[in-house]
């Protein structure tokens, strides 16, 4: 039986094979996918709703790799409720009171309830040199989480952090 398979020519054999090397892929990719909805689905039954407002109507203030939100404490367990859970570029603005950020091609979200703002080399699976990323700590509803910008240099992640700090009244921990 293997041996009419394997021949050269035989189309029957060769849709087996290609069925065996990509059924399972197809079908881990499907499981996959099921279980993050069911995770974004049970978080954003727990967290409560992510703070949106419409997009500022001026410029962004500038521009970084959001790197993710994690639980308040951890760096590697990520946020999979209302789409926080990718890696990507993304734009923000410092407003009087909050900071407001967009994903691209996701929602605006503003950031009032800062906790803490501190700087940081590896957040949400991402690692970088010393100091690039500024993780800032913020309640979503009665969950504390921390959201992670990472910046070309330090000097570029402390300014950010700095500003944050400012406008929200919080502080950047050492």
């Amino acid at each position: 039986m293997l041996e009419l398979l394997r021949s050269d020519g035989n189309i029957l054999g060769e849709m087996v094979a290609v069925a065996l090397v990509v059924g399972p892929a197809v079908l881990a990719a499907w499981g996959m996918r099921r279980a993050y909805l069911r995770r974004r689905a049970s978080e954003e039954s727990t967290v409560g709703p992510l703070p949106r407002i419409p997009e500022p109507d001026r410029a962004p203030d500038g521009q970084a790799l959001y790197t993710g939100t994690t639980y308040g404490g951890s760096r590697a367990r990520r946020l999979a409720a209302h789409g926080l859970f990718g890696r990507g570029p993304c734009r923000y603005w410092l407003e009087r009171d909050r900071l407001v950020f967009q994903r691209l091609r996701g929602p605006v979200t503003s950031v009032r309830d800062v906790c803490k703002v501190g700087l940081t080399g590896a957040h949400a699976g991402r690692v970088l040199a010393p100091r690039r990323i500024a993780v800032i700590a913020w309640r979503l509803g009665d969950t504390e989480v921390d959201t992670g910008f990472a910046f070309d240099d330090a000097a570029m992640a402390e300014a950010f952090a700095q500003r944050v700090a400012a406008v929200t009244g919080s502080h950047v921990a050492s």
